[in-house]
């Protein structure tokens, strides 16, 4: 973020506290993860990437993450 982003004015579709998960379900997978991931990075700062070795795995995180979610850590938007 530079300084001229400071005094932009944001769009009205910009989410803000976004978090992303860029995952995989296998080690053979990790090129394409990893390109995924620096995809994505350029755009969400809160990304994670992370490889799961099963789909209980990968849903386990998902409610960890959806549980330890707070809304008033999130930054508020100005109305409009």
């Amino acid at each position: 973020m530079g300084i001229k982003d400071l005094f932009s004015k944001r769009s009205r579709d910009e989410v803000l506290g976004s978090k992303v998960l860029v995952c995989s379900l296998d080690p053979k997978f990790a090129e394409m993860l990893n390109t995924d991931a620096a995809s994505y990075g350029r755009f969400y700062p809160t990304l994670t990437a992370t490889t799961f070795a099963s789909i209980e795995a990968l849903l386990g995180r998902l409610v960890r993450d959806m549980t330890s979610f707070s809304y008033s850590a999130m930054p508020r938007q100005r109305e409009s």
